[in-house]
């Protein structure tokens, strides 16, 4: 597998990336049409794309590092196909190389579903294991989506 850097992305991949949100996503967060994704990112600033692609150049996963209030922020998601195999910290540690810090929203528990039925596992404890923490006092409670932030800071 290999990751692909960008800053922008062409029509196949915004559809791989499109179907994989909604695949791997909690159903509350949903784009159902390409239109929202399109919508969610031209509100984001300094794109920096992440693809994580297979043999055939399928998207496996991607990460995207953006600006919003002056702070480098990040989305992450890899296919559940390919859990558990380390391509989630080789997306993580690429977007680590070209910033000193990284701030993201986590859903931190595991009541809500995904599209397919299944309950989306929160992936709280991967980021704990790759070096963020958790900023208890800082919260998203949405009608959509109740997450905590958290964040990475280079200490080298």
């Amino acid at each position: 597998m290999k990751i692909i850097q960008s800053s922008t992305i062409n029509p196949v991949q915004k559809k791989a990336i499109h179907d994989l949100w909604n695949k791997e996503y909690p159903a509350k967060l949903k784009h159902g049409e390409l239109k929202e994704l399109d919508d969610y990112l031209s509100g984001l600033a300094d794109l920096e794309y992440h693809l994580l692609t297979g043999p055939s150049e399928e998207v496996v996963g991607w990460a995207l590092r953006f600006t919003r209030n002056n702070q480098p922020w990040f989305a992450i998601v890899v296919d559940s196909n390919s859990h558990g195999q380390g391509h989630g910290r080789r997306l993580l540690e690429e977007m680590k190389k070209s910033t000193a810090e990284l701030n993201g929203w986590v859903i931190d528990h595991n009541k809500d579903l995904k599209e397919n039925g299944e309950y989306y596992r929160s992936p709280l404890g991967f980021y704990l294991k790759n070096e963020f923490i958790i900023l208890p006092d800082t919260r998203l409670e949405l009608e959509k989506m109740s997450a905590v932030a958290i964040r990475w800071i280079n200490k080298k």
